[in-house]
């Protein structure tokens, strides 16, 4: 919004209208007649419009000013109001979030009571060139193991490989490292999974290319200990037969995508 900008001209024309009404208004409550009765009312008479005129649009300005000041301490405190609303809805979604969480991790727990499950916090992420692994935020002081399997609701997420009192390292499905027994859940074809890259495993030594096909489901077979029997590990996306006839192998993509995730499920075994 634009507001008058008085340059001098229009300044001094201003003081002089009030200046000359001044004077008019001094000579008509004079208390003796003045010497020249006719010549005040008639610049009462002439001057007056443009008195009323004036008047009037100084005090529309000041009543706009004063509005728009009003409509801006409004408007910021309606900025104030919805900031705070989306702190308060933001909070409440990752309550909402944390909360369907646990329930999923409790539904896996009565699923799977032969385990012990430890909640841990994903607090620092190594996708390095050669190797692919998480820090969490438990350790030996919590029970946990080198091998515990870690998992979430959605699949297999890796071992633990290190262990310190109050953190641990584990290695992803995609390190090149980690090696888990596997089955191809439609036709019980049986393998080794590991890492192939950052988005990608390698399920490998099938016997038989007729055994799996892209879409197949891939989960842990019954020949480890680390995992619960038939969990999923990951979608086969295309077969790679070897040209020697034996030891076939597959593209694998993760169920679970290291990158969203905020916190994990390690596994251990009850003794």
């Amino acid at each position: 919004m634009q507001f008058f900008r008085l340059d001098f001209q229009k300044v001094f024309s201003i003081a002089a209208f009030f200046a000359v009404c001044g004077v008019i208004y001094t000579l008509q409550q004079a208390a003796e007649p003045s010497a020249l009765p006719i010549a005040p009312t008639f610049l009462t008479a002439a001057l007056q419009p443009s008195y009323n005129k004036a008047a009037d649009m100084i005090g529309t300005t000041t009543r706009q000013y004063l509005d728009l000041l009003s409509l801006k301490e409004k408007m910021l405190q309606t900025q104030i109001e919805n900031q705070t609303l989306k702190a308060q809805l933001l909070v409440m979604e990752e309550v909402r979030s944390e909360n369907t969480r646990l329930k999923e991790i409790f539904k896996l727990h009565e699923a799977h009571p032969q385990f012990e499950f430890v909640v841990a916090k994903v607090t620092a992420k190594d996708l390095f060139t050669d190797h692919y692994s998480l820090t969490i935020s438990k350790g030996s002081e919590d029970g946990i193991e080198k091998l515990s399997g870690v998992i979430t609701g959605d699949g297999v997420v890796g071992y633990v490989v290190d262990v310190q009192d109050h953190s641990a390292r584990l290695l992803l499905v995609t390190d090149r490292l980690i090696s888990i027994d596997s089955t191809i859940q439609r036709t019980r074809g049986r393998g080794i999974i590991s890492g192939q890259s950052k988005s990608e495993s390698l399920l490998k030594f099938i016997d038989r290319p007729q055994d799996m096909a892209a879409g197949d489901v891939v989960v842990t077979s019954d020949d480890q200990r680390m995992f619960p029997i038939g969990y999923p590990v990951g979608n086969i996306v295309r077969v790679q037969v070897s040209p020697f006839g034996v030891g076939h192998t597959a593209i694998v993509k993760p169920s679970v995508d290291p990158k969203k995730l905020d916190e994990v499920i390690v596994l251990k075994a009850k003794k």
